[in-house]
């Protein structure tokens, strides 16, 4: 039985690969452990509770007002020490987070291989996004097997030199997530206080390119919008994050 870890962190790392863990649970060629940095603590347990998922392995990490430099080095440091304990035969690690590049270094310096899902995506400009751009960029490098979501991103990794033999378009997880949803989906109850006539955006703001002024823009229009088309609904997803929370509360409280 092939022993695979894989290691999540936040809740877009969980959403995007729920699919994949779930089949891959009830496929007796795995022994597969799913490891929780709790990068996102609270957002990655909701989401893998949505999909009816619990992890083996829970690090904890999060603190609050996490530095960069923090994270990435309690991600290496927990992800190392459970492959010193358990090792395995393969790594695998999602898109571009924190939680995805520190654990990618953690297997490599245990000489454990690494599985990238959404591997090769570019934007070619390493401050944009940040740190994600840096962080997908580095995972590939340490990678032994990319699992590219386009031909496109597929076709960046083997400009960069990577072996064609070692890639493999898959489409994008996030698809097979939604539709799973949409078969499980319960009515939400803010939902319900919408106008069904009413048109609804939907939408979340928390990058941290859009950290400070970006990020009062965007509450900015948001009220122009509102003026503009009273009859427009906004139904804003707010992150758990107080840099975000701050800035939103404090252009959108009236």
């Amino acid at each position: 039985m092939y022993k695979v870890t894989c290691v999540i962190g936040t809740r877009p790392e969980a959403i995007k690969m729920a699919p994949l863990l779930r089949l891959m649970k009830s496929d007796e060629r795995f022994s597969l452990t799913i490891l929780s940095t709790g990068q996102h603590t609270d957002m990655l347990r909701q989401a893998l509770h949505h999909f009816g998922i619990d992890a083996d392995v829970k690090l904890n990490v999060m603190r609050e007002r996490q530095s960069l430099e923090y994270l990435t080095s309690a991600v290496l440091q927990g992800v190392s020490n459970f492959l010193q304990k358990d090792p395995q035969d393969m790594l695998l690690v999602h898109g571009d987070t924190t939680t995805t590049f520190g654990a990618a270094l953690a297997g490599f310096y245990r000489g454990v291989p690494i599985g990238h899902v959404e591997a090769g995506l570019r934007s070619h400009n390493m401050k944009l996004p940040f740190p994600e751009e840096a962080n997908r960029v580095l995972t590939d490098r340490l990678s032994s097997l990319f699992f590219a979501p386009t031909p496109w991103a597929a076709e960046n990794l083997l400009r960069e030199g990577t072996d064609s033999s070692q890639v493999f378009v898959t489409g994008n997880t996030v698809i097979d997530a939604l539709f799973w949803t949409l078969r499980h989906l319960t009515p939400s109850e803010i939902l319900k206080e919408i106008p069904e006539e009413a048109p609804l955006i939907l939408m979340t703001a928390h990058r941290r390119e859009s950290w400070g002024a970006p990020l009062t823009r965007i509450c900015g229009a948001i009220k122009e919008i509102i003026e503009r088309h009273p009859e427009v609904r906004i139904l804003l997803s707010l992150h758990k994050n107080p840099v975000v929370r701050e800035t939103i509360f404090q252009e959108l409280a009236e």
